[in-house]
């Protein structure tokens, strides 16, 4: 703009100009936010684009290597990185809204304290939640986790690259300065993150299915006794059948689902809708409800840990059965 134009009088985002085609001495109006102008004078307007071409000729954007452009990206973060590896706690400002807490996260039912006991944020910039884990042991910042909102066609959650899944369990470090011996198994953060809320010890196995990597990280953190609390589903179902096996190393309970109150699909609640119209079944296993739906037969259809009130999740884990 100041290399072509004559600028006049500036404004907020705007300014106005000598216009190089009609000489008026301050028709043209030239916004450098959106990069249009105008001039009320003589009627010529459009694009910084276009104005160069006006008065240079072509246009030839800017160039850069790809593999500089690569290099750069890759490169964003870390400068963060300590010297083992891990992330000053410092990185979490970036995902932190001087308002508190996003809305999504609020609107999942967590409070302030609970977001700031597990550090929730919000990458503003991907539009996404952001779900720091920690190193069980020393504390240390070890990574990001972050869930996409809404519906997706793929996974809803993206572990950094190398996150030792099979072996971790979210939560671990704060139950590693906890002095109780007992906790309660989710299948994911979230879930495990509302039943702490609800006052009870808890931990996430990051998947459907428990690992030799996460049992002998379980011993390390002196659990003796676990409690199944996987989402009423085919694959919770599942999950709770493999969970099982940890009695030969722990005593192990599980919860029971009131199957007055709660449905798993067509096995239980009957719903020939949902067992033979695909898109019933799909409204029935929808991943973008946060909040259990009642089925065609009445009952509340699929529930997880993470979709109910406080006092329910309490009622329920005074409704456990040893296996």
């Amino acid at each position: 703009m100041y290399k072509h134009l004559n600028v006049v009088f500036e404004g907020a985002d705007e300014c106005s100009t000598e216009c190089p085609f009609c000489a008026g001495r301050s028709s043209l109006h030239f916004n450098d936010v959106k990069g249009l102008w105008i001039c009320f004078k003589c009627g010529e307007k459009g694009t910084a684009k276009m104005l160069v071409e006006l008065l240079e000729g072509n246009y030839v954007e800017p160039e850069i290597e790809l593999a500089q452009l690569s290099n750069e990206l890759r490169s964003i973060g870390k400068e963060f990185l300590d010297e083992d590896g891990s992330l000053p706690d410092s990185y979490l400002a970036r995902f932190n809204s001087p308002h508190g807490p996003h809305d999504v996260w609020t609107d999942r039912g967590f409070d302030s304290a609970t977001c700031k006991k597990w550090e929730l944020g919000f990458d503003f910039l991907m539009n996404r939640l952001t779900i720091p884990y920690r190193d069980p042991f020393t504390g240390k910042l070890a990574g990001i986790i972050f869930r996409a909102i809404g519906a997706t066609t793929g996974s809803r959650y993206k572990f950094p690259k190398d996150f030792p899944r099979s072996s971790s369990m979210h939560g671990s470090w704060l139950f590693s300065e906890s002095s109780s011996d007992t906790a309660v198994i989710e299948e994911g953060s979230t879930d495990a993150m509302r039943v702490d809320q609800a006052g009870a010890w808890s931990l996430a196995q990051y998947g459907s299915s428990i690992s030799t990597g996460q049992k002998r990280l379980l011993h390390r953190l002196g659990v003796k006794k676990v409690i199944l609390f996987y989402d009423y589903d085919k694959a919770g179902l599942r999950a709770t059948e493999k969970g099982i096996e940890l009695a030969e190393e722990f005593l192990v309970e599980r919860v029971i689902y009131d199957r007055d109150v709660y449905c798993w699909h067509e096995k239980v609640c009957g719903c020939r809708n949902g067992k033979f119209n695909r898109d019933v079944w799909l409204e029935h296993t929808s991943t973008r409800c946060l909040t259990p739906r009642p089925c065609e037969c009445g009952r509340i259809h699929e529930p997880d840990p993470g979709s109910l009130d406080l006092s329910t999740i309490d009622q329920m884990l005074g409704r456990t059965a040893e296996v």
